[in-house]
């Protein structure tokens, strides 16, 4: 955040001059921060430029699939643990990508141990077309470290009515903590939540967070001007 204003800050002056100022970065979150407009630049050649939510939307979900389902090569990589598959469905079991916002999402994940671990952490994490990440979930959160060889099906439900309307992506990663990286795949699959009837279907249009919440809306009037009914 910090670095953010700071470097805010310094374009704003520069603005100011009447000069264009380039700001070149990996951090997708920083850059719709500070840029109004974005080029992306692929092998070298300029591949799409334009309003930097767009681009950077376009940028994380390059190379992902948005079919709601994938399934992943494991040539080459660590033999003792693997993703095979990752699929999404909505609350009728239906494997899709988009969703309404109304509707429940099931993240399913299969994946495979050649041997058992005694700690080894599973899990994945939800990013916004703006690189943000919204959220992870693990599977220490319900079991413990360990776990015996075999193939496992995992799935986590993402509660309707909770992610705003627009694009997403996740990433998935099997670790020993602060040991050892097993297998990670950043924005593996692409999902889209849909306007379908939110309490925030007004303000379609606007940033206004990328929950859904519905706390409680407690009020009392202190006051009231004579004569108001």
């Amino acid at each position: 955040a910090a670095f953010q204003k700071k470097c805010l800050g310094k374009m704003e002056d520069v603005g100011k001059e009447g000069r264009t100022v380039l700001f070149v970065s990996h951090n997708m979150a920083v850059l719709s921060t500070l840029c109004q407009k974005t080029i992306w630049l692929l092998d070298g050649r300029v591949h799409s430029m334009g309003n930097s939510a767009k681009i950077t939307s376009q940028y994380l979900t390059y190379g992902s699939q948005n079919s709601g389902e994938v399934y992943i090569s494991n040539q080459n990589i660590n033999r003792e643990f693997s993703f095979d598959r990752v699929f999404l469905c909505n609350e009728n079991s239906c494997v899709t990508s988009i969703f309404g916002v109304q509707s429940s999402i099931k993240v399913c994940m299969k994946y495979s141990l050649n041997r058992s671990f005694e700690k080894l952490e599973i899990g994945f994490k939800v990013v916004n077309s703006y690189g943000i990440a919204i959220f992870s979930v693990n599977r220490s959160f319900n079991f413990d470290y360990s776990i015996l060889q075999g193939e496992y099906l995992a799935e986590v439900q993402i509660p309707s009515s909770f992610l705003a309307p627009g694009q997403y992506t996740i990433d998935i990663a099997a670790h020993i903590p602060y040991i050892e990286t097993l297998s990670f795949h950043e924005s593996i699959i692409t999902f889209e939540i849909e306007e379908t009837g939110s309490n925030m279907a007004l303000y379609k249009d606007h940033n206004f967070g990328v929950l859904l919440v519905d706390f409680p809306w407690q009020e009392q009037c202190l006051s009231m001007p004579s004569g108001t009914l």
